[in-house]
């Protein structure tokens, strides 16, 4: 993934991932728990996948995920 930390990366990752299988994207805390760090890194990697185009967020502060931001053949290896 272009211009990604590993970090950032598994983020990204889990995030689309939990969007496919639960139609909904995770929380900060949901993020946080997953990974086993604390919320305000949690925000910290969604704010930088923000900054780099690879996330959006709702007016209600819900992330998504731009469909069209990485090549869907792609991530089917991590789906």
């Amino acid at each position: 993934m272009l211009n990604l930390t590993p970090r950032q990366a598994e983020v990204l990752t889990f995030i689309r991932r939990s969007q496919y299988a639960d139609h909904i994207s995770p929380t900060t805390t949901g993020i946080s728990k997953h990974f086993g760090f604390n919320t305000t890194a949690a925000h910290k990697h969604v704010m930088n996948l923000q900054k780099k185009g690879h996330i959006t967020k709702t007016e209600d502060g819900r992330i998504m995920y731009p469909l069209g931001s990485l090549n869907y053949a792609y991530f089917q290896d991590y789906l």
